[in-house]
């Protein structure tokens, strides 16, 4: 049993992280599109986030990275 609860609280902060990582990034996708498509007048849709990950997600993985620690 103990050695359970030491995996349990090992593994979860590892997933908190990781899933707080994955709503950032899409909070931040999304505040792209509605400044891109305000800027285009229209509504870029969905394909927009594509784009939005071929030009940043690497640098936003970096920096949320250097601000909050590995995400792993």
């Amino acid at each position: 049993m103990e050695s359970k609860l030491n995996t349990e609280n090992w593994i979860f902060p590892i997933y908190k992280r990781r899933k707080q990582f994955l709503l950032d990034e899409i909070e931040e996708m999304k505040k792209d599109k509605w400044i891109e498509s305000e800027k285009a007048s229209m509504d870029l849709g969905e394909e927009h986030y594509q784009i939005w990950i071929q030009k940043w997600a690497i640098k936003f993985r970096e920096n949320w990275e250097n601000k909050f620690g590995p995400v792993e």
